[in-house]
């Protein structure tokens, strides 16, 4: 193959891939507060201040900051707003929810369809320590039971990406200060998952679920009840068979 004929190829490859990138969205500046090195509580938040820019794709987005490291147990600040393209301002957060190190964050933006469109990590070094006064919280609710759980969709299914798959939960709740539900799809897949911004009390039903931004399979489902202080006080998986297409 010729030079002429090899650099035409590449210019056509890069192009293509051009073409085929989800976003052109640019993160501008980063700020961290507390500021990078801090020495935390547990359970206290990091705080990104994120400037950016898109064009691409046209229609809004939803962004988050988030901890991908399993090591400790972590935590994000959920929000429902989504963004236009243009040039944006926001603040996101997240945090150990034990003592820990926390070594790296990850902002991730999502179309409409939970599809992941952009991922950014920012490199940090935050100590989390041992907060006493958050120890007896922690077991607030402990007897609390998620019942019975529902999939109104089946549990062995074909669903189209960026559908919702509900799931509907019965809970017996034993704490006057509450309790959150969750519903978290066990898969490393591009998703989002229904958040609770007030707790559920005594006995009841909801209806909760989670969106698959890509093709793949998912094969479990955990369910869980959290308190206010993030003491998971019941935590449960349950098989199912749902694949996603696009």
């Amino acid at each position: 193959m010729s030079i002429l004929k090899l650099a035409s190829l590449v210019l056509s490859l890069c192009i293509a891939n051009a073409q085929a990138s989800p976003s052109d969205l640019v993160i501008e500046s980063i700020k961290l507060d507390p500021p990078n090195g801090s020495t935390l509580n547990e359970q206290t938040p990091v705080l990104a201040t994120i400037k950016f820019r898109f064009s691409k794709p046209a229609s809004p987005l939803r962004a988050w900051v988030r901890i991908f490291d399993e090591t400790y147990k972590s935590q994000y600040i959920g929000v429902p707003e989504s963004m236009d393209p243009g040039t944006h301002i926001i603040t996101r957060g997240a945090y150990l929810t034990e003592p820990g190190t926390l070594d790296k964050m990850t902002v991730v933006f999502k179309d409409s369809n939970s599809m992941e469109v952009f991922r950014q990590d920012i490199p940090v070094h935050y100590k989390f320590i041992r907060d006493p006064a958050l120890d007896a919280r922690k077991r607030d609710g402990a007897g609390s039971k998620i019942t019975q759980v529902y999939f109104p969709a089946g549990k062995h299914a074909t669903i189209r990406k960026g559908t919702f798959i509900p799931v509907e939960l019965d809970y017996a709740i034993n704490t006057p200060n509450g309790l959150f539900a969750g519903t978290v799809p066990d898969t490393t897949c591009s998703m989002t998952h229904t958040g609770l911004f007030d707790p559920l009390f005594d006995k009841g039903r909801i209806r909760m679920g989670f969106t698959i931004g890509e093709s793949c399979s998912v094969k479990r489902v955990k369910v869980l009840l959290r308190n206010e202080a993030e003491g998971y006080v019941f935590e449960k998986f349950f098989d199912v068979d749902l694949t996603i297409i696009d």
